[in-house]
């Protein structure tokens, strides 16, 4: 089975990036439990 696929706005990447952000602990926990699935961006989301 392949990899589930995550689609990650820039929500996601300011607040995991930035330690001061208001939900950098509510994003770091969450990406600590995606296991095997894949975080995408919106060129990775989308078919080609």
């Amino acid at each position: 089975m392949p990899p589930r696929m995550l689609f990650a706005d820039t929500f996601y990447w300011v607040a995991l990036l930035n330690p001061r952000d208001a939900f950098h602990s509510r994003v770091t926990a969450f990406n600590s439990n995606l296991g095997t699935s894949r975080v995408v961006t919106t060129c990775a989301a989308t078919p080609t």
